[in-house]
């Protein structure tokens, strides 16, 4: 999500660096984060000295081998991001893989579960939605839409707002949240 900032450097500075770096920050990440169904280990570690992968896991996801929801939104949107700079077609398939997993993975509503992979069993009865994903999320989606004309992102762009403007999701739109917020079911931690 940080790459538009050396995107945005290089086009006002012209210093190419920030440019390669960002490109090479995406190249990184496609190749060691994403899976090979475009789900993504949350973090990975890398030996400072040579550069090879020490770990591949999740911080604030379920499990190593889940997929938080969250960091998926941040895949859709930060790709997203990267091809408006770039135009690299491997970019938009990478974007367009982790979109296409954000949508098929989320509910009816479209507002992911904070974990794409906890279980539904008797030891999580209730699993938190995150509004904060689904925001990320439409962020990209929209703006993968202008690039593709599919209507698959500008479906599940619609449908994300719709819910995030529902009654079950604004925060004026239930007497009990007596927050100052715009929107409730955000998550800043997976393990509240």
């Amino acid at each position: 999500m940080n790459l538009e900032l050396l995107f945005e450097g290089w086009k006002h500075s012209g210093n190419k660096t920030l440019y390669d770096m960002a490109v090479s920050h995406t190249n990184v990440t496609i190749r060691e984060h994403l899976r090979k169904d475009y789900s993504h280990f949350h973090v990975v570690s890398f030996n400072p000295s040579n550069g090879q992968v020490i770990r591949k896991y999740t911080a604030t996801g379920y499990a190593d081998w889940s997929c938080w929801s969250q960091g998926q939104a941040w895949l859709v949107a930060g790709l997203t991001i990267a091809y408006r700079y770039t135009k690299a077609d491997y970019i938009l398939k990478a974007a367009e893989g982790v979109s296409n997993y954000f949508i098929d993975k989320a509910p009816a509503d479209g507002i992911p579960l904070w974990d794409f992979d906890v279980p539904h069993d008797p030891s999580h009865p209730y699993i938190h939605r995150d509004s904060s994903a689904a925001s990320i999320a439409a962020s990209g989606l929209i703006e993968l839409f202008g690039f593709t004309n599919n209507t698959k992102y500008l479906n599940a762009f619609n449908k994300i707002m719709d819910s995030l403007n529902s009654n079950q999701y604004r925060a004026d739109g239930k007497p009990v949240y007596k927050i100052p917020a715009l929107i409730v079911n955000g998550r800043f931690h997976s393990n509240i």
